[in-house]
């Protein structure tokens, strides 16, 4: 199963080229206690269209006719294809998520023409270098950083009880080099703050990898996106909250078995999809630069 799919807002049967959002801007009302006849002022709600494309997924193998008497237990669901495309598949999945949190959206404003392109702002990124107090310093991901994105996700009124209530999550994505780098604060100076009851115990599982810290889902992926930054290899991980993104069905996977007569006869597995993602409100998403190396 996807990693990553159940930390989205999932919607299903999806229909046509592409679906949209409504993206609503704040809105104030104002007081007007004592005002014998008050004046309507009239102010109009900013609205924007959030655009999501579906990606259509394709994955084929083969087996020789002659191999027909071990067909069966190849397409079982524990069979060879079945398990290689179904693999496949939750990594694509993964992919185009991770690529869209972080990546560009494509947005209408009122009146607009056409979508527009739109970046991650650059006040939801968190920086290699980043500390909470004292002079700036590379590092991997920290305590600091966390608790970072976290304050960002709760001043702009994204994340708290509220949204937890209505089964919101909270969620990071990880590579293992990243993890070892927060493991590790537990033998530094900085286990005691990592361990620390003011911070929330970490929730490991039987393998010693952080299943939740801080409220904080950690889903382990190397897909997680890396790059070279100053001589050092950095990690941008993402950090969202699941109601800020969403995942989009159209055709869910797939698979059919037929033959293949210009190949002999061979059998052929396939499976296809129409899928898409995107980001739809930028509070609601941090990138965490992690040195990793």
């Amino acid at each position: 199963m996807s990693r990553l799919r159940g930390l989205c807002t999932v919607v299903t049967g999806c229909t046509g080229n592409s679906a949209t959002v409504d993206i609503f801007g704040k809105a104030d009302g104002a007081d007007v206690t004592g005002q014998r006849f008050k004046k309507v002022v009239l102010t109009e709600i900013a609205t924007a269209i959030r655009h999501i494309f579906p990606r259509e997924y394709q994955h084929a193998s083969g087996e020789s006719r002659w191999d027909a008497n071990t067909i069966a237990p190849l397409v079982a669901p524990t069979g060879k294809h079945s398990s290689a495309h179904v693999s496949a598949f939750n990594r694509f999945c993964d992919a185009l998520i991770l690529q869209q949190l972080l990546g560009d959206a494509s947005e209408t404003l009122t009146g607009g023409a056409a979508p527009t392109a739109v970046a991650l702002p650059a006040d939801q990124k968190i920086a290699k270098d980043f500390v909470s107090t004292g002079s700036a310093v590379d590092s991997g991901l920290t305590v600091d950083k966390l608790l970072e994105a976290i304050t960002r996700f709760e001043e702009a009124e994204v994340w708290g009880q509220d949204v937890e209530e209505m089964g919101g999550k909270l969620c990071i994505a990880t590579n293992a080099k990243v993890n070892a780098t927060l493991k590790r604060q537990i033998e530094s100076g900085l286990g005691s703050k990592f361990m620390s009851k003011d911070y929330m115990n970490p929730v490991f599982d039987d393998r010693g990898n952080i299943k939740q810290f801080l409220g904080i889902n950690f889903v382990r992926t190397e897909l997680v996106d890396t790059g070279a930054d100053g001589g050092d290899t950095v990690a941008y991980c993402p950090m969202w909250v699941s109601t800020a993104f969403q995942f989009n069905v159209w055709e869910d996977m797939q698979h059919t078995i037929d033959t293949r007569a210009d190949l002999s006869n061979a059998i052929q597995f396939l499976t296809q999809a129409r899928i898409g993602a995107a980001r739809i409100e930028e509070q609601g998403v941090v990138q965490i630069a992690a040195v990793i190396g």
